[in-house]
C-alpha cells in the first residue's frame, strides 16, 4: 500500500520542513532582537500596531458616485477637510513576555519539525524496506522460473523432445538434474 503513495507526498513532506526551517530561522532572529532589545530598553516593546480604515459600502455604483461627489462638496466648501481618517493604535508588551512566547512558539516548531522529519525517516526506511522485498520476491520468482525451466528442459530430453547437448551453452545455466542437491 505504501509503494502505492505518489511522490507528492514526500514532495508535500519536504516543503513542509523547509517552511519550518524558514520560521525557525526567523524566531531565532526575533529571539536576538528581543535579547539585544531587551539590554536597551526597561522592559516594554511595542506589541502590534492596528490601523483601522472606515469602509463604506453602497446598494449601486450610482450611490457610490453621489457620496463622493457630496465629499468633494464640503472638502470644497470647507465644511470637511481632505484625505480620509484612520485610527491607529498600538499595543506595548512586557519584553521578558514576548521572550517566552517567541522561545515557546521556537520550541513548537522545532518538535513539528522534528516529527516532519522523522515521518520522512520512516517513509524511507519503509520505501527501502519495500524496495528490498519487491527484489527479494523478483529474485525468488527468476529463481523459480530458472527451476521450472530446468524441470521442463529435463521433460523434454526425458521424452526426446530436446538434445541438451545440442544447446548452444548448456554451461551458462549450470543445468542438474532436478532434485540434485550438491
Amino acid at each position: 500500500m505504501i509503494e502505492n503513495r505518489p511522490d507528492d507526498v514526500i514532495q508535500s513532506l519536504v516543503v513542509t520542513v523547509d517552511a519550518l526551517v524558514v520560521k525557525e530561522r526567523r524566531l531565532m532572529k526575533i529571539i536576538q532582537r528581543l535579547e539585544d532589545d531587551g539590554a536597551n530598553t526597561r522592559g516594554l516593546m511595542i506589541e502590534s500596531i492596528t490601523i483601522t480604515k472606515p469602509k463604506r459600502e453602497f446598494d449601486s455604483p450610482e450611490d457610490k458616485d453621489r457620496y463622493k461627489e457630496i465629499q468633494r462638496e464640503r472638502v470644497a466648501e470647507g465644511k470637511k477637510l481632505p484625505g480620509r481618517e484612520v485610527t491607529e493604535s498600538t499595543t506595548s508588551g512586557d519584553n521578558k513576555d514576548l521572550l517566552l512566547r517567541a522561545h515557546a512558539e521556537l520550541r513548537m516548531t522545532v518538535s513539528e519539525k522534528k516529527q516532519v522529519l522523522n515521518q520522512l525517516f520512516l517513509m524511507g526506511i519503509t520505501l527501502e524496506r519495500i524496495e528490498f522485498e519487491r527484489r527479494r520476491i523478483e529474485n525468488d520468482d527468476t529463481r523459480l522460473a530458472l527451476e521450472k525451466a530446468k524441470v521442463e528442459l529435463y521433460r523434454q530430453r526425458a521424452l526426446g523432445i530436446i538434445d541438451l547437448d545440442e544447446l548452444i551453452a548448456p554451461a551458462v545455466l549450470e543445468l542438474d538434474e532436478p532434485g540434485d542437491d550438491g
